[in-house]
């Protein structure tokens, strides 16, 4: 009997390094011997693979299960936020990658539940140091989130780019890093329309008209009712305003938030030329970079300032479009800055992260050609078997325990055998690494393996552990 294959092996909560090629029986820490009980033929067995179902993404060393909590309304293709934590020492995390990731947060990418499946998602920000980086990611799940559904993210994979895409993650996104405004255009509610242009990956609008107020809009926005409208935005002095827009539909019918200079967080509707203030919080005037949110479902309007709120109802608007704002209060030009617009679904009670498996772990082994007759009975005392034959193998990892889930060994010959034709098929463990298998060692892991003469393999499903050298 020839071993001539690579196994991968699909653990639970570390990697074991590959083993190296040696030609006999090996005392090792722990040996696992074949034990076959055949009729006739020669057959060759080489470890085909050792894997769980769902499958694995190739080239990823680590996973984790998470799951969302789903809610009645959501629908396919939701947009969930996770905190994702380099190690246990990132602060505000949902969970961490136990400091396996090989260029955080780059060798990251997330699948449906087949384990194989991408899906999109996009970096909104990292920050902290190494080793304790905490990355805010937004995840579309492509599934129905109406009930709670499980997803994966991969990670530790050498030399690995990130593939973070908002186009593809969010209802419609805009980062500005092309540079290009032309497929903006505005509503105006003064004298003249504001300049826009874009300015080193940022949306750039300048207005030096006073009390020019202006909605800044994509034709190619689509009419919806309920969504989330978010995006990062500075002004450039204090005493002007600027914000975001939802329901708008021209420049008389329009909600919008904004960051005003003495008010702080508002919202405000325009209804028929006519402006009414339906909320507001204190938010001291400044020219720092924040991030402003409009929430809107149903008769729920909810208005962030980073992490400042203001909420109420109204009903005079619904479906409409999203976009940005900014008003010149001031006799002098104003300049507004914008930057990572975008849109995405919202429900009053959003599915959310809820929580994380334990992580698993994938490695290769590199198993030793074994020469004909190599596998002859190496067994001693009376250990109650007949007409058996044995071959060994070995399996090796470092630091710690590793849980095994499946290994599938492929028959490239079996001509002439049935079914029938074998009594049990087991692995045995070397339990004092002499590389023989004694009568008192009775130890055996995965079970009976499942023979399937037709498909030529034979499969061991039951866990077992190797533990750390």
């Amino acid at each position: 009997m020839i071993i001539h294959d690579i196994v991968n092996l699909v653990s639970k909560d570390k990697k074991y390094k590959s083993l190296k090629k040696q030609k006999y029986i090996i005392p090792s820490f722990l040996v696992l011997c074949l034990l076959l009980q055949i009729v006739a033929g020669l057959l060759f067995f080489p470890i085909e693979k050792a894997e769980a179902d769902p499958g694995w993404l190739t080239g990823y060393s680590y996973r984790k299960k998470i799951t969302i909590t789903g809610q009645t309304g959501a629908g396919t293709d939701y947009q969930v936020v996770l905190e994702v934590g380099e190690s246990s020492g990132a602060s505000g995390e949902d969970f961490d990658l136990a400091s396996h990731c090989q260029d955080f947060p780059n060798d990251i990418r997330f699948t449906d539940n087949d384990g194989t499946t991408q899906l999109d998602y996009w970096i909104e920000e990292t920050t902290g140091t190494t080793p304790n980086q905490l990355a805010t990611i937004w995840v579309e799940v492509a599934d129905d989130l109406g009930s709670n559904t499980d997803i994966y993210i991969y990670y530790g994979k050498s030399s690995d780019s990130t593939t973070s895409n908002g186009d593809n993650t969010f209802l419609f996104f805009d980062d500005f890093e092309d540079n290009d405004v032309t497929d903006w255009s505005s509503y105006d509610d003064g004298p003249s329309s504001p300049t826009l242009s874009a300015e080193s990956g940022l949306m750039k609008i300048s207005d030096s008209n006073n009390y020019n107020n202006a909605w800044i809009y994509r034709t190619d926005f689509s009419s919806m009712n309920n969504y989330a409208v978010v995006s990062k935005i500075k002004k450039d002095q204090v005493g002007s305003d600027c914000g975001i827009v939802a329901r708008m539909s021209d420049v008389d019918n329009t909600y919008f938030i904004d960051f005003h200079n003495s008010s702080g967080l508002r919202i405000v509707e325009k209804v028929s030329s006519s402006y009414s203030i339906l909320s507001s919080t204190s938010f001291a005037d400044d020219t720092n970079w924040h991030t402003i949110e409009f929430r809107v479902n149903g008769s729920s309007l909810v208005a962030y300032l980073d992490s400042t709120l203001t909420n109420t109802t109204d009903s005079s608007l619904s479906s409409s479009k999203g976009g940005l704002m900014a008003w010149n209060n001031g006799s002098t030009t104003r300049t507004y800055w914008f930057d990572d617009f975008r849109i995405r679904k919202y429900l009053s009670t959003e599915p959310a992260y809820s929580s994380v498996d334990s992580e698993e772990a994938v490695g290769t082994l590199t198993l030793a050609d074994h020469a004909v007759g190599q596998e002859t009975d190496s067994f001693q005392e009376d250990g109650g078997e007949t007409d058996a034959e044995l071959f060994s193998f070995k399996l090796t990892n470092t630091n710690e325990n590793v849980n095994v889930n499946q290994i599938v060994f492929s028959l490239s010959d079996s001509s002439g055998l049935a079914n029938e034709d074998w009594s049990g098929v087991e692995i045995m463990v070397d339990d004092n690494n002499d590389g023989t298998i004694s009568g008192g060692e009775t130890t055996s892991v995965g079970g009976t393996g499942t023979v399937n003469m037709s498909g030529g393999t034979i499969t061991f499903s039951s866990q077992f552990t190797v533990s750390a050298a």
